[in-house]
């Protein structure tokens, strides 16, 4: 695969993952270990509010994931959202 090749499926994946965050509830997305989902699923949660009361459950299958979240919620000096 070629640098530009490459670079093409780079940017079709960064315009899948804009998609997904972007998205309206309800959705499903199927995607492959190490495609970014965890990332997609902290940028959602980032920039969608959270109504007054209430939260927002994010689950998941590791302890690596669960700490980007807080890592990045962290970095984005949202800690209100851990």
């Amino acid at each position: 695969m070629s640098a530009t090749d490459r670079a093409a499926a780079r940017a079709q994946a960064y315009a899948a993952q804009q998609q997904v965050i972007t998205a309206e509830p309800p959705f499903a997305t199927i995607a492959c270990p190490g495609a970014g989902k965890t990332r997609v699923i902290v940028n959602r949660h980032l920039i969608r509010a959270v109504p007054v009361r209430q939260g927002r459950a994010i689950t998941s299958f590791t302890r690596v994931a669960t700490a980007e979240v807080h890592r990045r919620c962290a970095a984005a000096d949202r800690l209100d959202l851990t």
